[in-house]
C-alpha cells in the first residue's frame, strides 16, 4: 500500500486594508513588479494583481490625494494668515521668533503632505564642504592630491 504524502498547511497572510492600499499604489506607480511585491507582502502574485485593480482601492487612494491636496491647502492659508499677523504694530506686542516659527512648521507640513522637499541644499554649499572634507583627510593622511 503506497503511502499517503501529507502537504503542511500554508498559512494565507490577511492583509490590512493598509497593505491593501500600498499594494495597489506600489503597482500604479510601476516601481516594482508584481512577483517583487507579492514577495515582499508575502502574498501570491494573483492576489497582487487583484488588488491593483479593485476599483475600491482606487477610489480610496483618490479619496486620500484629495484629502491631503485640501490638508496642504489649509496649511498654507493658516501659513498665510501667521505671516498676515506681522506687522509693525503687533511685532511690538507678539513675539516675532514664535510667529515665524508657526508660519515656517505650517509651510513644512504642507510641503511634506506634498511631498514636496522639506530640505533645499545648495548643491555648491555640499560640494564646497566635501572638497574641504577631502582636503582635511589627505593632510591627515599626509598625502598630496593629484593636480
Amino acid at each position: 500500500m503506497a503511502a499517503l504524502t501529507h502537504r503542511p498547511h500554508t498559512s494565507r497572510k490577511r492583509l490590512t486594508e493598509g497593505e491593501k492600499l500600498m499594494i495597489h499604489s506600489e503597482r500604479k506607480q510601476l516601481t516594482k513588479t508584481t512577483r517583487q511585491i507579492a514577495k515582499e507582502y508575502g502574498v501570491s502574485n494573483a492576489t497582487v494583481t487583484t488588488l491593483e485593480h479593485d476599483e475600491r482601492l482606487k477610489a480610496k487612494l483618490e479619496q486620500s490625494d484629495h484629502i491631503k491636496k485640501a490638508l496642504s491647502a489649509n496649511l498654507y492659508i493658516s501659513a498665510q494668515n501667521s505671516l498676515d499677523c506681522i506687522t509693525p504694530v503687533r511685532l511690538k506686542k507678539v513675539n516675532a521668533y514664535q510667529n515665524a516659527i508657526i508660519t515656517a512648521t505650517l509651510i513644512d507640513k504642507a510641503r511634506l503632505i506634498e511631498g514636496s522637499s522639506t530640505l533645499n541644499m545648495s548643491v555648491r554649499t555640499v560640494v564646497r564642504d566635501l572638497e574641504e572634507r577631502k582636503k582635511q583627510l589627505l593632510d591627515a593622511i599626509n598625502v598630496t592630491p593629484a593636480p
